[in-house]
């Protein structure tokens, strides 16, 4: 069984770059190092190959503003980096626990260090997948045959498909999955936010509170510089459990609900793709019956110029001439039918 773990995130300056930060990925006892961005593209890719399963979420990326602001601090910010690492590692764990991704030969390849995952990405079986998801296997897009290719696109916003049994229940867990973004990301995440950033806050005063009061102590002597030292303890004291705190709330609340966000975000997306291959079975279900009852009249036209043209075969092997009126002779034809049926019916048999 395979163990993997991001043991260490750290800079790197390979060529004549700025510099980027590389994620060290321990799997069972081979190293890989890896970039944010490939770990972005590894779960495009697992999105596109397998479009029917929730893939995990991965970090997002830094907001433009913090680029724009400081960019150095920004990349480098330690607090982000791990938060980075913790969530990469956690979005590694989770694809080793489905079936289908864990046996794939892309995430195979991703955890191998001796492959070149550029050179995966533009090779089979992801160069195999359509352009649109949509006009693929969505069982196993690398493998879709060309009839694939016909399906029609519908559009992404005008979804009008009569609602069945099976509908309502994804349509029930769509709804479910909009309203828990909604009540997380706008009132519990953001109390939160507030609720950690005020004790960070504190943490910083309680650290040059403690700094202020150690600093005095050293100036002064007897007894007040012994109690001007214990205030500096306590202050320090206070700045240690409240970034305890801090980080006790990163890690076991704030990083876990903001990746319960993500989630109910992902489900929303394989709604919307199974909304749209509704849409398509639709349009392709009113195609087909379209096809079907244009070719039954073409059929019933060429059954009918077929008699026709038997009629005026008939009728110019006897005159020698061919009437040129079609409906004229279809009468005739008709005319000549009944006479020979109730010829037939006038004859008795001899007994």
């Amino acid at each position: 069984s395979l163990k993997i773990e991001i043991i260490d995130a750290g800079k790197s300056r390979e060529g004549h770059s700025r510099g980027y930060i590389v994620y060290t990925i321990k799997c069972n006892d081979s190293l890989v190092r890896r970039r944010y961005s490939e770990f972005e593209s590894l779960r495009n890719t697992l999105v596109k190959l397998f479009p029917t399963l929730i893939i995990p979420p991965i970090p997002e990326k830094h907001k433009i503003s913090k680029y724009a602001a400081a960019p150095t601090k920004a990349k480098e910010d330690t607090r982000i980096i791990d938060h980075r690492r913790r969530m990469l590692s956690v979005f590694l764990k989770r694809l080793l626990e489905i079936d289908q991704v864990r046996e794939s030969q892309v995430y195979q390849s991703f955890l191998d260090p001796n492959a070149n995952w550029p050179e995966v990405l533009t090779s089979p079986p992801i160069s195999d997948i359509p352009k649109n998801i949509l006009q693929a296997d969505p069982l196993d897009p690398a493998h879709s045959t060309a009839a694939h290719s016909y399906l029609p696109l519908p559009s992404s916003t005008v979804i009008v498909v009569k609602e069945t049994q099976e509908d309502k229940k994804f349509n029930e867990v769509e709804a479910n999955a909009k309203e828990y973004e909604a009540v997380i990301s706008n009132g519990i995440d953001k109390a939160n936010k507030r609720i950690v950033k005020h004790l960070s806050d504190m943490s910083i005063e309680f650290s040059e509170a403690g700094a202020g009061f150690n600093s005095f102590s050293l100036q002064e002597n007897g007894k007040l510089a012994s109690t001007l030292e214990k205030v500096g303890q306590v202050h320090d004291n206070c700045y240690l459990s409240t970034e305890t705190l801090v980080n006790s709330l990163n890690y076991e609340f704030s990083e876990p609900l903001g990746e319960s966000v993500q989630f109910a975000s992902v489900v929303k997306d394989i709604i919307k793709f199974r909304q749209q291959k509704a849409l398509q079975l639709d349009i392709t279900a009113r195609t087909l019956k379209h096809k079907s009852n244009h070719l039954n009249l073409l059929q019933k036209s060429e059954q009918e110029s077929k008699r026709i043209d038997q009629a005026l075969d008939a009728e110019s092997g006897k005159t020698q001439q061919i009437n040129f009126d079609r409906k004229q002779a279809a009468k005739d034809a008709q005319a000549k039918a009944n006479q020979d049926a109730g010829l037939n019916q006038s004859v008795t048999p001899l007994e």
